[in-house]
């Protein structure tokens, strides 16, 4: 396993080892910003949201906190699929 690139890689990594559910929050936060070369408003990051939601489940999350349920269900529907094809 390569090293951690940020210690919140490496928190995920620690979760993952500890065989308990692992939460990610990461919906509307202002790392959407951060790595974005628009800045938007919390209301407007949507997009960002999701895609950092569907690498989260990609990479073992288990449960999401979000504040789009809808749109996230779909975009981690397909992403669930994605994955399991």
């Amino acid at each position: 396993m390569e090293p951690p690139s940020s210690p919140n890689e490496y928190e995920v990594r620690k979760g993952r080892r500890s065989h308990k559910p692992l939460l990610i929050g990461v919906s509307r936060k202002s790392l959407i910003n951060d790595v974005s070369e628009k800045k938007l408003p919390t209301k407007k990051r949507l997009w960002g949201s999701i895609a950092a939601e569907a690498i989260a489940i990609a990479n073992g999350a288990d449960i999401l906190r979000v504040h789009d349920v809808e749109e996230t269900k779909r975009a981690i529907e397909v992403t669930d699929s994605i994955i399991n094809h």
